[in-house]
């Protein structure tokens, strides 16, 4: 595992602040070695990107990015499989948002399905 601190793994991902400051709860979570915490954080991560979505609180390539930012994450520490397949799914949906609302984009119907598998599964 690559044992680069968080703050300069962040920082050389170049991802904007405000990005990384909303992500960065969630990597902690993954970084005290709690998977399941990290998990359920990502569900409800999920949920509130798509209700901030909804909304228009946030664009289609501020979502990515979060979610590019989770999956640079889990690749480098290399989380992959030991997450479970929903979560796996959640991140891969959650790369497709910056196509939110066209036919290339995430299946929102799929998003909320794995949050709810996950959370019930919990």
């Amino acid at each position: 595992m690559n044992r680069e601190a968080l703050p300069e793994r962040l920082k050389r991902w170049g991802y904007a602040p405000e990005i990384n400051d909303r992500v960065k709860p969630i990597l902690e979570l993954a970084e005290s070695g709690d998977i399941g915490k990290f998990e359920e954080a990502i569900c409800t991560f999920t949920a509130q990107v798509l209700a901030d979505l909804e909304a228009k609180s946030i664009g289609p390539r501020e979502a990515d990015a979060l979610f590019m930012v989770l999956d640079l994450y889990i690749t480098e520490v290399d989380l992959r499989e030991k997450l479970r397949k929903e979560i796996q799914g959640l991140v891969m949906e959650g790369m497709l948002f910056h196509h939110y609302g066209d036919v290339h984009g995430p299946s929102i119907d799929l998003i909320r399905e794995l949050i709810k598998k996950r959370l019930e599964g919990a």
